[in-house]
């Protein structure tokens, strides 16, 4: 029985926050070769028992601005019981699409004719004007 109660504090434990550090309640944690997400507390806290191995974590969040998701992070799980769990603090990124239209807008002289199109496109990182 002592075995058991020692080993109910191993495992994985942290918290997922955006890129200000705000808490994400309600992201949902996948590990590697797990089946079952787990979802943060109102705090962004997760944990999760694990038998000692190597396991990649993620965190997802959907915010009203989009979809927030952590890098892949690899995770060696190595403690013996009552050692206390692994502590992986996750940071979310907004993680944006590829190519996608920020605006448009059509000009025209004083008499109304059009003067031409003007579309603006975010690729990777820059802002371009097509």
């Amino acid at each position: 029985m002592l075995t058991v109660i020692q080993s109910a504090d191993g495992g994985l434990r942290g918290v997922v926050v955006d890129e200000e550090g705000s808490a994400l309640p309600g992201a949902r944690v996948r590990i590697a070769r797990v089946d079952k997400e787990i979802v943060t507390t109102d705090r962004g806290e997760y944990w999760r028992l694990l038998l000692p191995g190597t396991y990649t974590v993620t965190a997802v969040s959907q915010s009203e601005y989009g979809l927030l998701q952590s890098e892949p992070t690899k995770v060696v799980i190595s403690n013996n019981l009552g050692d206390g769990a692994q502590v992986v603090h996750l940071v979310a990124k907004m993680k944006l699409a590829g190519r996608f239209l920020v605006s448009s807008y059509q000009a025209g002289n004083e008499d109304g004719s059009p003067l031409g199109r003007t579309k603006y496109a975010q690729g990777g990182s820059s802002l371009a004007v097509i």
